[in-house]
This record gives structure tokens, C-alpha cells and sequence, in this order.
């Protein structure tokens, strides 16, 4: 297992800002191009006062890396990713499982949001990768927290200048 732990501070009023653009499609859109993903399905959605529950199977554009070709299954490659706001505690629950390697990757993370001063916000994204394959799987996780880190930073500048053209 490989730990991470990403901070990025928005200019915004409070962590509702965020979160209100953090569901808009048209914004998923932007933060995707960036991301490098080719395309998102919705294939659960709920929402009630407590929690926003959402699934989606995400297709990235970007390659696989040789380690990992070994793994892929039939199909294109692909990921579930289960999203839980609590909205009470300002919380995003994550869990991404990529296709190819069936149920031998996961990675979990949490998304915080907390005010930090004035029209300041730091988001907290920190979790783990866990690939359970003998000799590469510890590679395969460095891989992968590299790729969420450069995401991260890519979502991060998107979510900034999303705020501040609001």
C-alpha cells in the first residue's frame, strides 16, 4: 500500500462554494479535458440531505504503462469511481477501482474541505493505492499516486479559475 496526501488552498468563501461546482457537469467536463479523460458515464446517482452518493465509469485517454499492459482484461480501459459527499462534514469519500487488474487494485482517499481565513479554503485529498501483485505492485502504486498528484494540480487550477470567474 502507498499512502498520499495532496493540499491545495482555493480563494473562496467557504467550503459550499467548492462543493456547488464540484457536481456541475459543465465543470466535470473542464476539470476531465485537463485530466486527460476521454469520457464519464453516470451510472448511479442519489441525493439526500445527509449524503450525495455518485458512480461513474471513467475512461481515460492516457496509455497504460508496460508493467500494468500485462493485466488488462478485454474492454477498454476504465474505472469505477464511487463518490460520497457527507455533507455535514464537508467530506468526499472516494473509491476507484481500475478495470485491469479486477479486484487486485483499489485505491480509497478522502476529499476535505475546510476554511483556513478569510475567503481561504484548503482541500486535503489523502488516501492510499493498493496493488496486491508480487514484484511490480508497489511500482504500479507509485505510478498511480504520481498520475493523482499532476491530477490534482491539473483539478486544482481549473477549480481556482472556475471560483473565481463566479
Amino acid at each position: 500500500m502507498t499512502k498520499f496526501h495532496f493540499e491545495h488552498e482555493f480563494q473562496a468563501r467557504a467550503p459550499q462554494d467548492i462543493f456547488d461546482i464540484y457536481f456541475d457537469p459543465t465543470h466535470n467536463e473542464e476539470q476531465d479535458r485537463l485530466a486527460e479523460i476521454d469520457r464519464r458515464e453516470l451510472v448511479e446517482h442519489k441525493d439526500t440531505p445527509e449524503i450525495r452518493e455518485v458512480v461513474y465509469k471513467v475512461f481515460p485517454r492516457r496509455l497504460l504503462p508496460a508493467a500494468v499492459k500485462a493485466f488488462q482484461k478485454s474492454g477498454p480501459l476504465h474505472y469505477i469511481e464511487h463518490v460520497v459527499w457527507r455533507k455535514a462534514d464537508d467530506v468526499i469519500d472516494f473509491s476507484i477501482k481500475p478495470s485491469v487488474m479486477g479486484d487486485r487494485a483499489h485505491i480509497v482517499a478522502t476529499y476535505r474541505l475546510v476554511p483556513v481565513g478569510p475567503g481561504r479554503v484548503k482541500r486535503t485529498y489523502e488516501g492510499s493505492a493498493d496493488v496486491d501483485v508480487p514484484l511490480v505492485g508497489r511500482r504500479i502504486e507509485r505510478a498511480i499516486v504520481e498520475e493523482l498528484e499532476r491530477s490534482m494540480q491539473r483539478t486544482a487550477k481549473c477549480t481556482q479559475e472556475w471560483l473565481d470567474r463566479r
